[in-house]
């Protein structure tokens, strides 16, 4: 799944949150209180949250528009087990606190089993219809960002997004994250030519 999926928070500020907001959260978590409704919690996904990782996967895939995958098969289940268990990649989930259902998911992969790319992590992250807008990617973003600058040996995050996925662009740049090069027409979606922005955070 490439980085194509979230949408720009709807306004979010550091402040106390109560503390029965995050009696689920655990010591690998972050908690992220928003201006209104429950806190975002961000935690480390585990084998157990594969099924609804992918159906969520899947509800992305249908909406058709913003991502490049078609399918949902076994491969892509092998690909996010496969993070889960790397100590070099990350994975990650969002639910809202006091809520068991995960509501978007963030990973952080190594671009191959080479030493030349070791430095470098692709990003790739989902929002759940029904909660953008919310500030769960930016949640999301941040963990991911706070995880590469302590990571020994990563320098550099790596994306794609489609073109005409203006909020996730903004969100991203917001976020740090630079234009370091554009694919055109590199995609055909719904009968348009979509470019994919390939875009970059240094944390090191």
């Amino acid at each position: 799944l490439s980085a194509q999926r979230t949408l720009q928070g709807s306004g979010e500020e550091d402040r106390p949150f109560p503390q029965e907001q995050i009696a689920d959260a655990e010591v690998d978590s972050q908690v992220r209180a928003v201006k209104s409704g429950p806190a975002i919690v961000v935690r480390s996904a585990r084998t157990s949250d594969l099924p609804a990782m992918l159906r969520n996967l899947k509800s992305i895939v249908d909406e058709q528009v913003y991502t490049w995958t078609e399918r949902v098969g076994s491969e892509k289940k092998e690909r996010l087990l496969a993070g889960i268990r790397n100590p070099k990649s990350l994975s990650v989930v969002a639910q809202l606190a006091g809520e068991k259902g995960i509501v978007g998911q963030l990973s952080l992969s190594l671009p191959g089993d080479v030493r030349k790319v070791s430095h470098v992590r692709n990003l790739s992250i989902l929002v759940v219809k029904g909660y953008r807008d919310r500030g769960v990617g930016k949640a999301l973003l941040q963990y991911a960002i706070d995880w590469a600058r302590r990571k020994e040996g990563v320098e550099k995050i790596h994306l794609g997004v489609f073109s005409t996925n203006a909020r996730a662009i903004g969100l991203y740049k917001a976020m740090g994250f630079e234009v370091e090069g554009v694919l055109r027409r590199q995609y055909v979606i719904k009968a348009a030519h979509v470019d994919e922005i390939l875009m970059c955070l240094f944390v090191k």
